[in-house]
Parts: structure tokens; C-alpha cells; sequence
């Protein structure tokens, strides 16, 4: 009998390829299971949020009252808002607003300063734990999520890549020059703040994508026992 899990997780550092792999495995195991795995791209809470309090609510960054206000909204949206990465060209609906994949590119700078605020990460958590509960089986990628939001998940994976490497893709993904040493302060960043700092999971199937595509990371990770039970004919 194959395993029946409904969570996989895939954390890593900024560039590393984490949601090109997510979505590239959530649609290989749809292939393979003839079943419906649904992907959650963290990123894309965080830029939907920044998108929603500047196009929607008219909030800027800087406003005294952004923390309060938007704690206040993201509440709301654990509760309203959908995130669907199905719908063709639309990544999260909050409120009955269709938030793109174009506008969410814009949201990068903004996203940053929403995730540090007091208490949004433990409301995003429940956003996430809400929509694995009521569209798994999900692969659900972030910089916490294997460690903090499911720490008990099955399947674990960590994704790194060389800081060069990892800098040009990120210079591609936002239409402008990231150098390493910007990317070396997000890490520094990510790995130091005091709410749930990234870390890899102890138990993590570890891939480093410097040399490889996501169709050999993809083939590479199926190899693992882990997958191997997954993927036992009932």
C-alpha cells in the first residue's frame, strides 16, 4: 500500500529554486498518483498581503498604524481569502480581488518589511495550516515551514545553492541586478530574525540545485525511499 501523507514541505534560502520545484513536483506526483496535490508558495501570502494593504487599503509601509492595521486584515483573510494556485494567471483571491502572478513580482521589497511585522508570521502559519487542512495533499514551500508551521510533516526537504548562483536567478526573477553580497544580507536576515528564524530541518532530504535543473532535482528526489512509498501502486 503506498503511504498516505498530506503535507511535504520544501524550505530554503532565497534563489535556492524552492517554488519552481514545488510547483514542478506538486505536478510530477499529480502525473504519477493520477491525483490532485496542490502547492502553497509562502512568498506568495507575504506579496499578496503587501499587494492588498497598498492597492486595496490605500496603507502605506511607513504608517504608523500598519502593523495594527494589517494584523487586523490578515485575521480577516485567514478566514475569507483563497489561495489557489490552479486558477490560470491568479495566485490568491483576497476579499474577492484576484491577486496575478504580475502583480505579485512587484510586491518583492514589500513583502519583506509585511513578513517582519509583530504577529504576521504566527497569522500567516494559520493561513497555511488552513489551507492544508482543507486542499491537501500539499507541497507547501517557505524558510520556516519544515521547522515551525510543520514540524511533524513526512517529508521534509532543504534546497541551497551557491551564492552566485542563487543571486542570478533572483537578478532574472525581479528584473534587476541582485548581487551576492544583497542576497548574503537577506540570508544573514532570514537566519537571524527572532520569530522562527529559517533553519534546515534535522530530518530533511537535502538538494543542492547549483548545477541542476528541476527536472534532475525532480528525478533525483523520486529516488528517495521516502518517495519510493509514496509512490506504491495501491
Amino acid at each position: 500500500m503506498p503511504t498516505l501523507i498530506n503535507e511535504i514541505t520544501v524550505d530554503g534560502t532565497a534563489g535556492s529554486g524552492t517554488s519552481s520545484f514545488t510547483e514542478a513536483l506538486a505536478a510530477k506526483l499529480n502525473e504519477l498518483q493520477n491525483s490532485r496535490w496542490s502547492y502553497l508558495s509562502s512568498g506568495s501570502i507575504y506579496r499578496a498581503l503587501a499587494w492588498y494593504m497598498i492597492e486595496k487599503c490605500g496603507c502605506k509601509l511607513t504608517d504608523e498604524d500598519m502593523p495594527s492595521l494589517l494584523t487586523e486584515t490578515l485575521v480577516k483573510i485567514a478566514e475569507a481569502a483563497i489561495i489557489n494556485q490552479f486558477t490560470d494567471g491568479c495566485v490568491a483571491m483576497i476579499n474577492d480581488h484576484l491577486v496575478t502572478s504580475e502583480e505579485l513580482a512587484l510586491m518583492g521589497d514589500q513583502a519583506k518589511i509585511v513578513a517582519a511585522l509583530p504577529g504576521i508570521r504566527e497569522v500567516v502559519r494559520r493561513i497555511q495550516r488552513s489551507y492544508v487542512k482543507a486542499y491537501g495533499p500539499c507541497i507547501i514551500e517557505g524558510r520556516d515551514i519544515g521547522t515551525v508551521v510543520f514540524p511533524n510533516a513526512p517529508i521534509k526537504i532543504w534546497m541551497d545553492a551557491a551564492l552566485e548562483t542563487r543571486a542570478g536567478r533572483r537578478s532574472q526573477k525581479e528584473g534587476r541586478i541582485v548581487t551576492p553580497e544583497e542576497l548574503a544580507e537577506r540570508d544573514a536576515a532570514d537566519y537571524d530574525r527572532e520569530d522562527c528564524p529559517m533553519r534546515q530541518p534535522d530530518d530533511a532530504i537535502v538538494l543542492d540545485s547549483t548545477f541542476t535543473t528541476v527536472d534532475e532535482l525532480i528525478e533525483l528526489i523520486l529516488l528517495e525511499d521516502a518517495f519510493q512509498d509514496l509512490l506504491v501502486p495501491a
